[in-house]
């Protein structure tokens, strides 16, 4: 139970970190600034509200017990959606780095394909999902483990993107840094979770993985309220690296 009371709040602080993160984008920043919140906020709500729906699957399947349909179907299905928001957060990564890269708030058919793209990722990783199987959690484990390696190689490239050509806002950088810091803390815990499978002695608990991602989630949150909070204070912040956009001289 506390695996899934934790997997809720995980749940509720992506959205409401999607929800801030759009909060900021509309307000009058540079344009690399304000297409990373756009397309990090997008994101985040998106897989923040998948979560959602597959979490209240979960308390239906829990309240419901062992051996019902409900159980079974999420068992059937949870690999998935788990699978799914791997690939759309990879999808996620890229746009983040082609946004860094260009330094300018795409055209209208860049968020098309853009939008395109983590649609086609997220439906790549269900596909994936759907062939796995019920849940095993050595499988599935190992398949997560996996696929969050490579979502954490992606937000790795784009940081390091974002970094070397100075764009981005430096609080979407933190907060993103954080994401992958709370990939790379867990994919071990995972890891050692299907290594240890059926052995009790050095087994880590199933809630840590997810506490690792609520706490790393609230952290990101934060850093959105702050930002945001400053916006509205017309309080300026620099840009990654103390660097300024070559496309606008305004930085707030």
């Amino acid at each position: 139970m506390s695996t899934l009371t934790l997997q809720c709040v995980s749940a509720l602080l992506t959205v409401l970190f999607g929800a801030v993160a759009l909060s900021i984008s509309r307000h009058p920043i540079a344009p690399d600034r304000r297409a990373g919140w756009r397309l990090a906020g997008a994101g985040f709500a998106l897989l923040g509200g998948t979560m959602a729906a597959q979490y209240a699957g979960a308390v239906a399947a829990f309240a419901l017990g062992r051996g019902t349909a409900a159980w079974d179907a999420y068992l059937r299905w949870a690999p998935a959606l788990n699978h799914s928001r791997i690939g759309g957060g990879i999808a996620l990564a890229a746009g983040v780095g082609y946004v860094a890269w260009t330094g300018r708030f795409p055209e209208r058919r860049a968020w098309v394909g853009l939008a395109a793209g983590m649609a086609a990722a997220s439906l790549a990783g269900a596909w994936l999902g759907a062939l796995e199987g019920a849940f095993d959690l050595r499988t599935h484990g190992a398949a997560t483990a996996l696929g969050a390696t490579v979502e954490l190689v992606a937000f790795g490239a784009a940081l390091l993107v974002s970094a070397a050509r100075g764009t981005l806002d430096a609080f979407l950088f933190t907060a993103l840094t954080l994401y992958a810091g709370s990939l790379a803390l867990g994919v071990p815990v995972v890891s050692l979770m299907v290594l240890r499978t059926g052995v009790e002695d050095g087994r880590p608990p199933s809630w840590l993985f997810q506490l690792v991602q609520a706490v790393f989630m609230s952290s990101m949150l934060a850093l959105a309220v702050l930002r945001l909070s400053l916006l509205r204070r017309g309080i300026r912040v620099r840009a990654v690296l103390g660097r300024h956009s070559p496309h606008l001289h305004l930085r707030l």
